[in-house]
């Protein structure tokens, strides 16, 4: 029964949360690099940067924990053998969905104030294009 599980469905779920963090990050890489944004903040410049310090100081501190995770089972591969591992496969497995959770707990009101803010300075059609 154990057989059904593998070392690397844990691989699967740190790139999955790591794609999410980069395409986060990509997001707001495209605001703070728009000239269109970033010349028309006036008055909200000194709340925009800190917002934007805070949101990167997260995801700095997030990304921390995900390599602390993989480091728990980069070495592993192939199926989950026995009871004990499952017991490690499966504290990890949860614990990579706990941190889906938290990432989007943790940077859903950042990025929110992010655009308010940038909505509120400049025309929003400047921050609705797709991800690439």
């Amino acid at each position: 029964r154990d057989k059904d599980f593998s070392w690397d469905d844990l691989n699967k779920l740190k790139e999955e949360l790591g794609q999410s963090v980069i395409q986060f990050v990509a997001q707001v890489n495209r605001i703070i690099t728009n000239p269109e944004i970033i010349n028309n903040l006036g008055d909200k410049r000194d709340h925009f940067n800190k917002v934007v310090a805070l949101f990167f100081n997260d995801i700095n501190n997030f990304s921390n924990k995900i390599r602390e995770l993989r480091e728990q089972h980069e070495n592993r591969s192939g199926p989950v053998k026995d009871i004990n591992e499952f017991n490690i496969y499966n504290r990890i497995a949860i614990s990579y969905h706990s941190l889906f959770v938290e990432l989007t707990t943790l940077v859903t009101p950042t990025l929110s104030d992010i655009m308010l803010t940038v909505s509120e300075v400049t025309n929003s059609t400047v921050i609705d294009q797709p991800v690439n």
